[in-house]
């Protein structure tokens, strides 16, 4: 028997939402409860309700007065249970809409996340916990700087009526900027934080599977649209960083509609091609008119041959994904799908146009890496692992870095034989809250496997020895010790 204990998305969505309310509101603590009391007053609505049974169906004939008395007592707290319940389902029923209003956050927390898991799939080394998610950057998209909506609880909920339709639209029009503002916030700060550990070419997979999702979820774009946009490929290649999407997507997915990759129409031989320089494209674009038949691109094809002079003009530009394309009614991922058929040179153009529209063009952006960032989303017990290329070395960077806190940084470059020196380093480091750099550690796998319980092991001993001063490992190390 396998038994399932991962997340499902609703799950994800409910505890992001509850994180989102205790973040933005005052009431949350409030419906928490309420929904306990739900809970608790059911139970003993149940229980009180068949006690009573009990002592009717088995109530002593010669002792009438005593089942009389248990019968009472017990309709007495199925009354209490019940007007309680009532109580407690009044109030969640008020509370229920106004957390609904900040359900769009929590949508975009789940729709990052399994992005960022789905990742595993393109390279095994991405592996991102949802702790460190709901811990470091779920928390850091709620900016104090800017004035939380607290105007939902209990109090104004009960004199909403009250309330005039202009100081209505006022607040509505409040939350909705601070909704977007979260949104945005939370994107970035997820895209910047996974930009840490994603190879150059991999990013634009990810924004791409973010924009994906979110269109998807507000049925902006189709099943059968991704589904040509990924399955596709004889025809028009995908560019390298997006083939592994197309295959993960294919491994996954079955067909929805249209035509199958080996499957051609019975008329397709019959359509002429209209002009010389759509020789080569025409039969895929015949493919897209067909397999997306009932939306705007329906017959595409035909409407490209009554427009030949537009079109040829729009195909002969430098950057197609950035003009105006002579088909009315095109959203930006039919840009890309008609791209993707006459123009597959730009696709990579093409597909970052598309997800700048829909997230933003920080989502494209090439971060920097900021070393003070890295040191804010690290601890004590988490090691930072760098992959370097031929000519980088940070080794001078994090100097200034330590230097700056007010720290120590020992370097020790790895080699067989060096695990026992280096063992020894970090429980020094440890116990004196100094930096460790451990260079070249790809030399020893075998240390590297044993790495996570060294640092428990020497942090626990720090904290030992600082038990009068300190109380626990976290406080201790606290900008303190670091393994690199």
């Amino acid at each position: 028997m396998v038994i399932d204990f991962s997340m499902t998305p609703e799950a994800l969505e409910e505890m992001f939402l509850s994180r989102t309310i205790e973040k933005e509101t005052d009431y949350e603590e409030q419906y928490e409860r309420s929904l306990a009391a739900v809970r608790s007053n059911k139970q003993n609505y149940s229980t009180f309700n068949k006690h009573v049974m009990t002592e009717l169906t088995r109530a002593n004939v010669w002792n009438k007065n005593a089942a009389l008395d248990n019968i009472k007592k017990n309709l007495e707290k199925c009354k209490e249970a019940k007007d309680k319940l009532l109580e407690a389902e009044s109030i969640v029923a008020t509370l229920a809409p106004m957390r609904d209003l900040y359900r769009p956050i929590a949508k975009r927390a789940v729709i990052l996340y399994q992005a960022r898991k789905d990742m595993t799939k393109v390279n095994h080394m991405y592996q991102f916990s949802l702790e460190r998610f709901i811990d470091k950057v779920f928390p850091n998209s709620f900016d104090p700087s800017q004035n939380s909506i607290q105007n939902r609880s209990m109090q104004s909920a009960q004199s909403i009526d009250k309330e005039t339709e202009q100081i209505e639209q006022d607040q509505d029009y409040e939350l909705n900027q601070r909704l977007i503002s979260v949104v945005d916030s939370l994107t970035v700060n997820c895209y910047k934080h996974i930009c840490l550990a994603l190879f150059e070419k991999h990013k634009i997979l990810f924004s791409l599977q973010v924009a994906l999702r979110v269109q998807l979820s507000m049925d902006l774009i189709t099943r059968p649209e991704l589904d040509f946009f990924m399955r596709e490929s004889n025809p028009f290649p995908l560019p390298e960083i997006l083939s592994y999407a197309r295959y993960e997507y294919i491994r996954y997915n079955k067909p929805i509609g249209g035509v199958a990759e080996s499957e051609t129409s019975a008329d397709k031989s019959l359509l002429v091609c209209p002009a010389e320089w759509l020789q080569e494209r025409w039969d895929y674009l015949v493919r897209l008119g067909e397999m997306l038949s009932d939306t705007v691109l329906g017959n595409l094809h035909k409407r490209i041959a009554d427009q030949l002079n537009e079109w040829k003009q729009w195909y002969d530009e430098e950057q197609p994904e950035i003009v105006p394309i002579p088909e009315p009614n095109t959203t930006e991922f039919h840009r890309v799908l008609i791209v993707r058929c006459l123009r597959p040179d730009r696709v990579y153009a093409s597909v970052c146009h598309y997800v700048t529209s829909v997230l933003g063009y920080q989502m494209v952006d090439t971060f920097l890496i900021d070393y003070e960032e890295v040191m804010e989303l690290t601890a004590c017990s988490v090691p930072v692992l760098f992959i370097l290329q031929p000519g980088c070395d940070p080794e001078q960077d994090l100097r200034k870095l330590a230097l700056n806190h007010n720290t120590t940084l020992t370097s020790l470059p790895m080699c067989q034989g060096q695990e026992q020196a280096a063992s020894s380093l970090i429980k020094f480091s440890a116990l004196e809250g100094h930096w460790v750099l451990l260079s070249n550690i790809h030399l020893v796998p075998s240390f590297t496997r044993h790495l996570e319980s060294i640092i428990t092991t020497a942090l626990n001993d720090a904290s030992l020895s600082h038990k009068s001063s300190y109380s626990g490992v976290d406080e201790f190390c606290k900008g303190n010790s670091r393994c690199v």
